[in-house]
């Protein structure tokens, strides 16, 4: 019994090899008759009939005491181009990494601060609440993140924050939004 069940796992591994090494020997037969050539990437240049004469026209290499031949004046540039502005970085909406409920009041309280987001490193805490933005009140939520993703990412802000009942500024630089990634 045992012997049958191992010719029944052998059998596969030897039909692989078999396939294996006939990949393998047709692939190492010489190919019949020479090989193409492959032309090449730069033609070679007409060369002159005796060593003293002329080159040929279509010998298209100036002379080094030749000048290169004049524009036509309808090709001339008469005016300078304008200048070209750098290009600048797409923009992204800037992010806090922060949730939060609307408040009595109009502001904004804390219920979550997400790892590894500019609210952690500034040191936002769940609870605080969110009395102003960049020195304007906020009234909601909703116009808390629209500002925030309004100023841009990178952007430096400056949060109003009570904490058990004391006001601070809290200033942190508006991260990249995680669907902008």
């Amino acid at each position: 019994m045992k012997n049958r069940s191992l010719m029944f796992l052998a059998a596969p591994a030897a039909i692989a090899l078999l396939a294996v090494l006939a990949w393998w020997f047709r692939a190492e037969q010489p190919t019949e008759g020479p090989r193409p050539r492959r032309r090449r990437a730069v033609q070679e240049l007409p060369k002159a009939e005796s060593a003293g004469s002329e080159p040929s026209p279509d010998h298209r290499l100036l002379k080094q005491s030749e000048e290169p031949p004049a524009l036509p004046a309808s090709t001339t540039p008469t005016a300078p181009l304008p200048s070209v502005p750098p290009p600048t970085p797409p923009w992204r909406p800037g992010y806090m990494g922060m949730n939060g409920i609307d408040a009595p009041g109009g502001e904004v309280v804390v219920t979550q601060v997400f790892s590894y987001t500019a609210a952690e490193r500034a040191g936002l805490r769940v609870g605080d609440v969110v009395v102003e933005f960049n020195g304007r009140a906020v009234s909601n939520l909703a116009t808390l993140f629209e500002w925030a993703r309004g100023a841009g990412e990178g952007a430096p802000i400056s949060l109003r924050i009570r904490r058990a009942g004391s006001d601070f500024y809290l200033g942190l630089q508006l991260g990249r939004h995680p669907l902008y990634n």
